[in-house]
C-alpha cells in the first residue's frame, strides 16, 4: 500500500506562460504526519538550461493551536519567490492541518515574476480537488 500519490498539473496562462505543479499528497487523509509537497516549475522555453531549485519552504501546524510555523530550507534573494513559497506552505499547512514543503524552480537566470495570487489559487484548488480522491 502506498502512503502517497504524486500528481502533475500544467497550468497554461496566456500572461505568464506554462507553470508546472508537481504535488505529492497523502493517500490516507487520516494520517496527519504525512506531508504535502509542492514543487512549482516555471520555464519560458523548453530549450533553455535545466531548471534548478531556487527556494524551498517548510511549514507545520503548531501543536494543538491554529497557528502555523515555518522556515525557509533554501532561501533566495528574490522576494516574490520567497513570498510565494512561504505563503503557499503556510496556507496549505493551515488548510489541510499537516506539514507542507513548497519548492520553486525555474530556469537558470530567469528573473520574470508572475502573479502570486494566480499561483497560490491554482495550487490550493488542485490539491483540494485531489486531496480525498
Amino acid at each position: 500500500m502506498s502512503f502517497i500519490k504524486t500528481l502533475v498539473h500544467t497550468v497554461d496562462s496566456p500572461l505568464y506562460g506554462v507553470v508546472e505543479l508537481i504535488v505529492t499528497i497523502p493517500s490516507d487523509v487520516d494520517n496527519a504526519k504525512v506531508p504535502i509537497s509542492v514543487i512549482i516549475g516555471f520555464q519560458d522555453d523548453e530549450r533553455e538550461a535545466p531548471m534548478s531549485l531556487v527556494s524551498y519552504h517548510y511549514a507545520i501546524p503548531y501543536r494543538s493551536t491554529k497557528q502555523v510555523v515555518g522556515t525557509a530550507l533554501l532561501d533566495t534573494s528574490n522576494d516574490w519567490v520567497r513570498d510565494v513559497t512561504r505563503q503557499l506552505a503556510t496556507l496549505i499547512s493551515n488548510k489541510f492541518n499537516r506539514p507542507c514543503y513548497v519548492g520553486w524552480s525555474n530556469s537558470m537566470g530567469q528573473q520574470g515574476s508572475i502573479d502570486q495570487l494566480f499561483i497560490i489559487k491554482q495550487c490550493i484548488q488542485f490539491i483540494s480537488d485531489n486531496y480525498s480522491t
